[in-house]
């Protein structure tokens, strides 16, 4: 008798690191004799018999497949920038070289009817004016030279920070952001069916703001492959028609799908916003005088325009050290912003 036919079936358990087994059949090479492998999905290991000669083999192809999946960690950080004489353009400014040095970017898609919902195809939204930029997606090679812009735009109270979100996906998966506030909206209904009409008000609530579907893919030589759907709301003035008032709310949506390198910035940013208030100012006491008040005192219009931008990071996570890494970079980068924020 042969050796091989001496030998005994040998079995094998492993916990995998793969988050579910998944059998499927085929055929390896030089294996000799029978072989049984059972998934144990309870434990997550995997039990198999064979012989002691295909016992290396076997072992080799499961450490070539059970691999620790790929994590995209996404830093985003949500800005509302001051635009002024002194900034000009809020997305063009921060590319200007000789504040920024020699930014590498390259133009992924301007921000166009064609990408944006009819909502905010208007002159004006809300005091918010639809001036939608060229180059409203730009990817930044050089973070560095980013966070030092954002951090004189923070000293200034040029710059103010929303949120800076940072979520952990798996590769091919998708994940979401939401920053969003809770409007209250005053309905109104007017019933004329009794002999005098009553109106009567109810309230809900609705949410506002600014949400994010991610999702990312690794390809090859560390580059992500992100699809971005971003989702702005804000509340609009009421709309009162036959003694019925009804709220009404505005809505831009870009979609887009974007190629990055590990760790480069994505800019994405050209919604302009204009806001007015009026301060009466005058002589305390006389401008308070009925009628001759208005010779003591006068009002000033003030305009305050600014741009929401939204900045993206991927990171690749391929193992636990690439994670903290990356944790601390990403606390240290914000944490100097975050100090001169007007509203921390």
């Amino acid at each position: 008798a042969s050796q091989t036919n001496k030998e005994k079936p040998q079995s094998k358990t492993g916990n995998q690191k793969n988050k579910k087994v998944n059998l499927t059949g085929g055929k390896i090479a030089d294996l000799e004799g029978k072989i049984t492998i059972i998934a144990d999905e309870d434990t997550n290991a995997l039990i198999i018999r064979t012989s002691p000669r295909n016992y290396s083999a076997i072992l080799e192809v499961v450490k070539k497949l059970d691999l620790l999946p790929q994590q995209v960690l996404i830093e985003v950080l949500i800005i509302d920038l001051q635009i002024d004489e002194a900034s000009r353009r809020g997305i063009e400014w921060i590319l200007e070289g000789e504040s920024m040095g020699n930014v590498d970017f390259t133009q992924v898609g301007s921000l166009s009817s064609s990408g944006v919902t009819n909502s905010i195809l208007g002159t004006s939204i809300s005091g918010a004016t639809a001036s939608l930029v060229p180059g409203g997606s730009m990817i930044l090679e050089n973070a560095s030279r980013l966070k030092a812009k954002l951090e004189l735009f923070a000293t200034n109270s040029q710059a103010d920070v929303l949120a800076n979100p940072i979520l952990v996906t798996s590769d091919n998966k998708a994940a979401s952001i939401s920053v969003t506030d809770e409007i209250p909206v005053a309905s109104s209904t007017l019933t004329t069916n009794s002999a005098a009409p009553v109106t009567s008000t109810s309230i809900s609530f609705k949410k506002v703001g600014v949400k994010l579907d991610i999702f990312p893919k690794i390809n090859s030589d560390n580059f992500v492959n992100m699809k971005i759907r971003q989702e702005i709301s804000s509340k609009g003035a009421d709309i009162t028609s036959g003694g019925v008032t009804t709220a009404s709310f505005n809505t831009r949506e870009v979609n887009t799908e974007v190629v990055l390198k590990d760790n480069q910035v994505l800019v994405m940013g050209g919604l302009m916003r204009t806001d007015k208030s009026q301060v009466e100012v005058g002589i305390p006491g006389l401008m308070d005088i009925p009628y001759l008040g208005k010779l003591f005192s006068s009002e000033n219009t003030t305009i305050k325009k600014t741009e929401l931008m939204i900045f993206i990071t991927p990171h690749i996570i391929s193992t636990v050290d690439d994670s903290s890494i990356a944790t601390r970079e990403i606390r240290k980068r914000l944490s100097s912003i975050k100090n001169h924020n007007p509203r921390s």
